[in-house]
């Protein structure tokens, strides 16, 4: 080794080693800090998430009427939404999601994770066929009284459809109402959300992602139209639920918000099961295990009935059907002081204390 070579060497350990001796000035902790960001970002929304003087949310609102049809397992239905654009945008599209194009073979999530026998989506010998049908897509126009219905377009992406308007809805308030009818098989295995299970007293229906819903436009990212790939939930509006499920006359539906239509649904015993419940601290079975059978019929001569729900405030709403169903229920005293109904359906298979028999009574607290 030359002196020139050693005198690098010292002249580079003399440098590390004053350098390792001044006091670093980077603080880790400021990386991770919750005023990271800027105490306002812009005018919607500060920088820790809160809402800002002009923060907006858009709306949707649903009127939802479907039939289960236990013989094909398939739902047929209708919705019409209403959309309220609150944001400063005017907006000349409109995008929704599809969640049920997830079990159409083609889709991005089955190329993902393939149906196997292990998997979320179904079984690959079943050979099952699931996705939307899309039939109509009509805007609701008023005019001179009058209210009439015309086509709109619309492109269909994945588990995303695209709706062309024929002018732009405007922004701070505009009001669209539009329908679709559609159907779709239903899948055994919906990725741990939807499916059908077999049970001694008949099939289980376990119904969510069951109508086209509106994707979120925010002031973060605009319309968020991430494809769905089974494993992940979605960001959803807030609005108002009104929707109609018509299924067998001897099935019992439960379904989220308020049944609108007891009496219509329930037979009369059931009836006064049902009220008591309402004010009752302690659990009643409004359908016993004894009464899942056909002479228990909730509709005695008719082979549909159509249950009637609303929920307000609601980002989403999903519902079950079933011959099958024990069905209990229990008053719930709230913080507010007002009185909810805490219910639970559920098999003979799953009856009795150390299975869904105090379901109820967990719900409650």
């Amino acid at each position: 080794m030359n002196k020139f070579n050693l005198t690098a060497i010292l002249l580079l350990i003399a440098v590390s080693f004053s350098l390792a001796q001044e006091k670093s000035k980077y603080d880790p902790h400021q990386l991770f800090s919750p005023t990271f960001y800027p105490s306002a970002v812009n005018v919607y929304r500060s920088g820790d998430g809160s809402p800002g003087p002009k923060y907006w949310q858009n709306r949707a609102s649903y009127k939802i009427s479907a039939a289960l049809d236990t013989t094909k397992d398939a739902i047929t239905g209708n919705v019409s939404i209403t959309y309220i654009n609150n944001s400063p945008s005017p907006l000349s599209y409109l995008w929704l999601q599809l969640d049920e194009n997830l079990y159409d073979l083609s889709s991005r999530g089955q190329a993902k994770t393939p149906a196997t026998g292990r998997s979320r989506y179904g079984d690959a010998n079943s050979k099952f066929t699931g996705g939307y049908n899309i039939y109509t897509v009509k805007i609701s126009d008023a005019f001179a009284g009058k209210i009439t219905e015309s086509s709109l377009q619309y492109r269909i992406s994945d588990t995303r459809m695209q709706i062309l308007l024929p002018k732009p809805l405007i922004a701070n308030g505009g009001k669209i109402t539009f329908n679709i009818s559609y159907s779709y098989n239903i899948p055994q295995y919906g990725s741990d959300r939807t499916g059908i299970m077999k049970t001694k007293n008949g099939k289980v229906y376990a119904i969510a992602q069951w109508y086209p819903r509106m994707c979120v436009f925010d002031d973060i990212q605009g319309w968020n139209t991430l494809p769905y790939l089974g494993a992940g939930e979605f960001y959803l509006e807030y609005g108002e639920f009104d929707f109609m499920i018509t299924s067998p006359s001897n099935h019992i539906v439960a379904a989220s918000g308020d049944l609108q239509n007891p009496e219509q649904v329930l037979n009369n015993t059931q009836l006064q099961r049902y009220n008591r419940a309402k004010e009752s601290d302690k659990t009643i079975f409004i359908r016993t295990a004894e009464e899942v059978n056909p002479s228990y019929s909730t509709a005695s001569g008719k082979s549909n009935k159509t249950w009637h729900f609303k929920i307000n405030n609601a980002r989403d709403v999903a519902w079950a059907s079933s011959k099958a169903f024990i069905w209990d229920a229990a008053r719930m005293n709230l913080p507010s002081g007002k009185k909810g109904l805490a219910m639970s359906v559920y098999t003979e298979e799953s009856k009795g204390d150390s299975a869904w028999g105090r379901s109820t009574e967990i719900v409650k607290s």
